[in-house]
C-alpha cells in the first residue's frame, strides 16, 4: 500500500479507476513461444538467402512488427518493404497453430478480474499480439465481458513501448492515466510509456520469470518507481 501511495502521491486527489493488463505473461500463456520466434528467423534467413546476422535480424524484427501490427495471414506470404516475400513453411504453420492450442490461463487470474469488477473498477487488455495470438480472447477461453476495453497491437497498427496503445485506450475508455493501473511482466516493452505517461505501474514476478538467484530475468535498473506482485490476487489487497 505504501508503494502504491507514492505512486498516486503524483496526483493524490485521483483513485484508479481503470486495471489494465498485458495479455501473454501476465493473463495467459503458451508453451513454446520462444522456440517458434527461433524457428521464423531460421526460416527467414533461408527463404531470403541471408548470411548476414546483421541482416537477419533486420529483416526478423520487420517480419515481427508486420505480425504485431497488421492481421496477416500466416498461410500466405509475408511481404518486406523491398517486396522481398516470407513464405513461411506448412511445418512452421502447423506448429504455431499447435501452440495456439497449448494457451493456457493463469489460476488467479479470472477469479481476480470478476472481483475487481465488482468493485466496479473497469478492466483493459493492452497487449502487443500478433492476430493469430488473440486466439483466448476469441475462442471462449477468456469469457467475451472479461474487458471492457482492448487495445490490440495488429488493430491499432502500432506496439509497446510506443505511446499510441496507452493514448488510445485513453481515448476509448474516458479514464485518465493517472487513474490507470497497469499489470505488465516486461520492463522495456511495457513501463516505459506508461510511466511516462503517468499510468501507475505493476510488475507481476511469475516463478519462471525468475532466475536461480532471485533477480528477475531480462530486467533493467531503472529509476522508475513500480509495485511487484507474485500473484494477480494481490491487486485485491493492492487497490
Amino acid at each position: 500500500m505504501e508503494e502504491l501511495n507514492q505512486i498516486n502521491n503524483k496526483n493524490s486527489d485521483k483513485k484508479i479507476k481503470l486495471v489494465a493488463f498485458d495479455l501473454y505473461g501476465v493473463c495467459a500463456n503458451c508453451w513454446n513461444s520462444f522456440s517458434i520466434l527461433k524457428e521464423i528467423e531460421k526460416e527467414i534467413a533461408e527463404n531470403l538467402k541471408l548470411d548476414s546476422i546483421k541482416d537477419i535480424r533486420n529483416a526478423n524484427r520487420e517480419v515481427r512488427k508486420l505480425l504485431l501490427t497488421q492481421p496477416v495471414d500466416i498461410e500466405k506470404p509475408i511481404i518486406l518493404k523491398n517486396w522481398s516475400k516470407i513464405l513461411l513453411s506448412e511445418g512452421l504453420i502447423e506448429k504455431i497453430k499447435e501452440n495456439i492450442n497449448w494457451i493456457w490461463l493463469y489460476d488467479d487470474f479470472l477469479d481476480t478480474i470478476q472481483k475487481l469488477k465488482k468493485r466496479w473498477y473497469k478492466t483493459a487488455i493492452v497487449s502487443n499480439l500478433a492476430q493469430i495470438y488473440e486466439a483466448p480472447l476469441r475462442n471462449g477461453l477468456i469469457p467475451p465481458d472479461t474487458f471492457d476495453y482492448e487495445v490490440l497491437s495488429f488493430e491499432v497498427w502500432d506496439t509497446k513501448p510506443n505511446p499510441k496503445m496507452f493514448e488510445y485506450l485513453h481515448e476509448i475508455s474516458w479514464v485518465d492515466y493517472n487513474q490507470t493501473f497497469f499489470v505488465w511482466d516486461r520492463f522495456w516493452f511495457d513501463i516505459e510509456w506508461a510511466w511516462k505517461k503517468w499510468i501507475n505501474p505493476a510488475l507481476i514476478c511469475r516463478p519462471e520469470n525468475i532466475e536461480e538467484d532471485g533477480e528477475i530475468k531480462n530486467m533493467e535498473k531503472r529509476w522508475i518507481k513500480y509495485i511487484q506482485i507474485s500473484t494477480l490476487k494481490q491487486l485485491l489487497q493492492i487497490l
